[in-house]
């Protein structure tokens, strides 16, 4: 690898899907953090946060308690109010100065994102962490015994599905080292800090080429079924 530097992105989104919160981790080739960054975006700000009418967990009211929860944030210092030129104006320095490849967990959600509310992610190379996770981890026997220690599988499906999970939360925590999953706060810098980067950070342990990490398909359940893993 050529590159020095790589940049995680992560987002938490509006109940329009435009991007409310907004974070970054410059990392090294060892994915030591050069610079890091959690931005609420002033043009967003008084928007409701996303959520789902039938999810338990993605209910409007838990919209409404992260959403104070980032209020406390932006008071502690732990949050900087930006708009979205001073994101973009940010940006364009960090690829002028360190030209990083780009990657995000779930790549094509935050690229949708950014383009719904105008910020600019011009890198000449990005990949899909998820992708990679999920072919050069989730595959692994090691990890697929941490998932029976864990129990982690979807419920069996209707159609008589039932697959392993390969979130950033599992995947994060297996990194880790944990002996049970952790669970992500959903807001983005915390996201990418304790989850997304031990997940690259292991990846980059391989030294091998950008081809590995970024030749990935983008992951589908049918390809993680527990009945093409597991043998009794």
């Amino acid at each position: 690898m050529k590159r020095r530097y790589f940049l995680l992105v992560d987002t938490e989104t509006t109940a329009e899907n435009t991007v409310f919160d907004f974070g970054y981790l410059l990392v090294d080739r060892q994915g030591s953090i050069v610079e890091k960054a959690g931005y609420i975006l002033a043009e967003t700000m008084g928007s409701d946060l996303f959520f789902l009418r039938d999810d338990p967990k993605w209910t409007a009211k838990a919209a409404k308690a992260k959403k104070a929860r980032y209020r406390e944030m932006y008071r502690c210092g732990l949050r900087t109010l930006r708009t979205v030129q001073q994101v973009n104006a940010d940006l364009v320095r960090i690829v002028t100065e360190y030209d990083p490849v780009m990657t995000a967990y779930n790549l094509d959600f935050d690229l949708k994102a950014c383009a719904a509310t105008r910020i600019e992610l011009g890198f000449s190379l990005m990949f899909d962490l998820w992708a990679a996770a999920a072919a050069r981890i989730c595959t692994t026997r090691n990890y697929r015994k941490w998932l029976l220690q864990t129990h982690g599988f979807t419920p069996r499906s209707k159609h008589g599905f039932m697959s392993m999970k390969t979130s950033a939360e599992y995947v994060g925590s297996y990194v880790r080292g944990l002996d049970r999953p952790d669970v992500e706060p959903h807001t983005a810098v915390e996201d990418l800090e304790f989850f997304e980067l031990p997940i690259l950070r292991q990846l980059l342990k391989a030294r091998r080429s950008y081809g590995w990490l970024m030749d990935n398909p983008k992951p589908d359940h049918r390809n993680f079924q527990v009945r093409d893993f597991y043998r009794v």
